[in-house]
């Protein structure tokens, strides 16, 4: 048994476990103990001291080391102190397959011959002053009896059966969370945050193809980290210029390239002594005010043409879409996001609670043609319900040199234009009245290419 956070008990009660600790307590008094102890061990894990051995329950101490001694109750740990309720729900799991494997409900309620029962006996007897050892007896073969139950669980072929299939989708639910967390939707559980709705991991993880989806964002996740560390400009500083100094954090590239020479090392280190190092200089810069985001997303047929050696363009379009939103709700903006083909459909998202729709929305099949004109007038529309409304759009649409698309947004605009083709950017832009436009050549590209592009849009979101 271990020493848990108070808060532990906190999270039991508002995870509703109520029902799972009082399931067979009137057959084994361990029970609500051990269940309380479960759900502390997988969301605290990491918190958690062991009791000395003579404070310990034995039958819990037993049912813990039978699952300590399992390879895949790691990997449900270790999701689970990522959720409180990714651990409610393998407390529940985990219980009844453990009182399943032990034959729990075939145990008589309130039975006399209960080791809790005989201890109370040889309590009274010992206090009296009567012999006790026919009872003492009795007392070890119930424990004994407790022990081989768990014996009995520890050998279940289909408790191991289940166990490893815990894990597998504690480890899918685990990555959701994780790519969830990157971008700043996380719960916190010591201030009693939940995070993401688990309805919503539930969603997602059993859905194959939004499941793959969100394992691709950590990719992006980090092309995006690893953007901003390539990038010299900090957060609340822009670049100016260079200047001599001697700010370690600040050299140039071309000078860290030097501490890998012994002689060139020698001198940077001489001119860092005497601030004479090249250096960034910075100052600081005015914070972007941002909008809300207006989120088109093309889904006509053509965008299940690949767009890198993994994945379609819808898949990646449908990635950049996603992860746009979670960026704009992490920073409390709304997004409304449009999916067009020949007919424009479209759902504003403006908290947690919105995710659950919105993956389904964006996660549509492509099909049909693509008529950017009635998805403008259905967005232009929609435009009243943003603050300082800024378009993202992603698209695949060749757009002919004698078309001029009508009517065109009433917005500031920027149009990321996936094409195997020469695009002709100015063009475009009077063509469509879009602002900006990144046009991508997705021939040859692989998936850290793409991820690289991906982030480079984010960033600018």
């Amino acid at each position: 048994m271990y020493e848990l956070p108070p808060i532990s008990k906190i999270w039991f009660e508002r995870c509703n476990l109520s029902n799972v600790r009082d399931l067979f307590s009137d057959r084994l008094s361990e029970w609500p103990d051990f269940v309380e102890q479960l759900f502390g061990k997988l969301l605290f894990d990491s918190q958690t001291t062991e009791m000395p051995v003579d404070e310990q329950n034995e039958w819990v101490r037993n049912a813990f080391n039978m699952l300590e001694d399992m390879p895949d109750f790691a990997d449900v740990k270790s999701a689970s102190a990522y959720h409180p309720s990714i651990a409610a729900e393998y407390t529940d799991k985990l219980s009844h397959t453990i009182a399943e494997a032990m034959n729990l409900r075939k145990l008589p309620r309130d039975d006399p011959d209960s080791p809790e029962q005989i201890q109370s006996m040889v309590d009274y007897a010992t206090e009296n002053g009567y012999e006790c050892d026919d009872i003492k007896h009795r007392l070890n073969k119930a424990k004994l009896n407790r022990t081989k139950c768990i014996l009995k669980a520890e050998s279940s072929v289909e408790f191991k059966k289940q166990m490893k299939m815990f894990a597998e989708d504690a480890t899918d639910q685990e990555e959701i969370v994780k790519v969830f967390n990157s971008f700043g939707l996380g719960g916190d559980k010591s201030k009693l945050q939940d995070g993401i709705p688990h309805d919503l991991i539930q969603f997602i993880l059993h859905d194959k193809e939004l499941l793959k989806l969100i394992k691709s964002l950590g990719g992006l996740r980090q092309a995006m980290a690893r953007n901003e560390l390539m990038s010299p400009s900090k957060r609340g500083v822009s670049i100016s210029g260079v200047k001599c100094d001697d700010r370690l954090e600040d050299l140039l590239s071309s000078e860290l390239v030097k501490l890998n020479d012994p002689i060139l090392k020698i001198d940077l280190l001489d001119r860092l002594a005497n601030k004479k190092a090249l250096v960034w200089e910075k100052k600081a810069k005015t914070p972007r005010e941002h909008g809300d985001i207006l989120l088109m997303l093309d889904k006509s047929g053509s965008m299940t043409t690949p767009m890198d050696t993994s994945r379609t363009r819808n898949e990646w379009a449908t990635a950049v879409a996603v992860a746009t939103v979670l960026k704009a709700l992490r920073d409390k903006r709304t997004v409304y996001a449009i999916t067009f083909n020949s007919w424009p459909e479209g759902m504003i998202v403006k908290s947690h609670d919105d995710l659950k729709k919105f993956m389904a929305h964006v996660t549509a099949r492509p099909s049909g043609g693509t008529n950017m004109g009635n998805a403008f007038e259905y967005a232009n529309l929609k435009l009243e319900h943003l603050n300082k409304p800024e378009a993202l759009i992603v698209c695949d649409m060749e757009i002919p040199d004698n078309i001029e698309i009508e009517p065109q947004l009433t917005c500031k605009s920027r149009m990321v234009l996936i094409t195997d083709s020469f695009v002709n950017a100015d063009r475009v832009k009077e063509q469509t009245g879009v602002t900006d436009i990144i046009d991508i050549n997705p021939d040859k590209m692989t998936s850290t290419d793409t991820d690289h592009v991906a982030s480079q849009i984010l960033q600018s979101v």
